[in-house]
């Protein structure tokens, strides 16, 4: 009989590196400064209007970075929310991620 092994605790992704020509070279208080935006962005506007912003001083930035930034951005605010359970959190973060995807092709 195979045991299973427990499923991962949920955590946030780290931030990309900034070495190559296309990656989006923002700071870790920038990054911080945006999760605090973020976090009362009920209508979405923000995040639209960040990924305006990031198109126009990244061009080099691909879809991917853009996206990963913005999950990355993102997942501070769920992962402090202690009524979520770790698969929930994930669920969270997946449907966001799908959310930015969209507004990212717009």
């Amino acid at each position: 009989m195979a045991v299973s092994a427990p499923a991962a605790a949920f955590e946030c992704p780290a931030a990309q590196a900034r070495t190559s020509s296309s990656a989006i070279k923002e700071t870790p208080a920038q990054i911080a400064q945006l999760t605090r935006e973020l976090e009362g962005d009920e209508t979405g506007n923000t995040a639209m209007a960040t990924i305006w912003e990031l198109k126009s001083k990244y061009p080099k930035a691909g879809f991917n970075e853009i996206v990963n930034y913005m999950v990355t951005a993102y997942c501070p605010i769920v992962a402090q929310n202690a009524s979520l359970s770790d698969d929930e959190k994930k669920d969270r973060l997946m449907r966001y991620s799908r959310q930015i995807e969209r507004l990212a092709t717009q």
